[in-house]
């Protein structure tokens, strides 16, 4: 509490001769969360402050609460067992840096959900359950292995790390708003907002079928001024953007559509296409449509990778 010199209600970063700190504020006059790397495996309270008030040159009238933890990560062999899944914390733990442990508990959630209900509900075969692990768990691999580097490279303690912390703040003060400006902004909001993340619907080692070579499959569905109010519906669907196209035969009863969408103003969907769209709003497959039809054997195709019941 009593915390000076620091611009009021907004996160603060605090760059000293060999520490990095992260100060969030949690209320009127002064009140924040100070949060930094110290280096000491069992730093005492008094010390550590002294050292982080002289190096960061902070300054406070009280505090309330110190506790330390030791950052590491952890991720399970795998995600499931049997009828047991692990999600969240119980299958990866890894640094705080950029807040994304809830974002991928959240996630890793949701997408279990949805299969859970497509096998129980009789859409999908058992077998559907194991797209869990093999989509989720390399999205936690991706995560712990960034936010490691990254951790280390931001707050690692040290004279060395801390100067060329400080030289790369000064050119990314200058750098990064142009990037972000630029088509690089979108891609790297994208990979903070983890909605950038792929699920690819074949294995790595097999041959790419012709449904899945367009570049929006396994991407969540890029939102259009339309699409929003049907993905709402958590359904299987069939979208089209600019396309006239008619349902295949193949497709189940249960899946929506075909829905017809203006083309995407920014061409991330094309006008050729039929797009088959998970409940989560990923794309499931993309089928290329050719006088108004889609081929027998690709639908065919597509819902058999996804173990649809057809």
């Amino acid at each position: 509490h009593g915390v000076t010199g620091l611009p009021d209600k907004s996160l603060a970063a605090r760059f000293g001769d060999e520490k990095f700190a992260v100060l969030f504020p949690l209320g009127p006059g002064g009140h924040v969360r100070l949060i930094w790397l110290h280096g000491d495996e069992h730093p005492e309270q008094e010390s550590a402050l002294a050292e982080a008030r002289a190096d960061l040159d902070i300054d406070y009238d009280r505090v309330d609460w110190f506790s330390t933890y030791r950052v590491h990560h952890r991720i399970a062999p795998r995600f499931r067992q049997g009828a047991a899944f692990l999600a969240g914390d119980a299958g990866h733990v890894h640094s705080p840096l950029g807040g994304q442990g809830m974002n991928t508990g959240l996630q890793d959630a949701h997408h279990l959900a949805h299969l859970l209900a497509d096998v129980t509900s009789g859409r999908c075969t058992e077998a559907a359950l194991d797209r869990y692990d093999s989509e989720r768990r390399p999205v936690a691999t991706t995560l712990i292995t960034a936010t490691d580097r990254a951790f280390g490279l931001v707050a690692r303690p040290g004279r060395g790390t801390a100067f060329l912390r400080r030289r790369a703040r000064d050119v990314m003060a200058e750098l990064a708003p142009r990037l972000l400006s630029t088509r690089l902004g979108p891609y790297v909001g994208g990979l903070l907002g983890q909605y950038r993340i792929r699920y690819h619907p074949v294995p790595a080692e097999a041959p790419v079928p012709q449904w899945a070579t367009d570049p929006a499959v396994g991407l969540r569905l890029p939102p259009t001024a339309e699409n929003a109010e049907a993905l709402r519906a958590m359904s299987w669907q069939l979208h089209t953007y600019g396309a006239d196209a008619g349902r295949p035969i193949d497709v189940p009863t249960w899946v929506d559509g075909p829905l017809h969408f203006s083309p995407d103003p920014q061409a991330r969907l094309r006008t050729d296409r039929l797009y088959l769209v998970r409940p989560d709003g990923y794309v499931a497959a993309s089928l290329p449509v050719h006088a108004g039809s889609s081929a027998v054997h690709e639908v065919r195709a597509a819902l058999a990778a996804y173990d649809v019941i057809a």
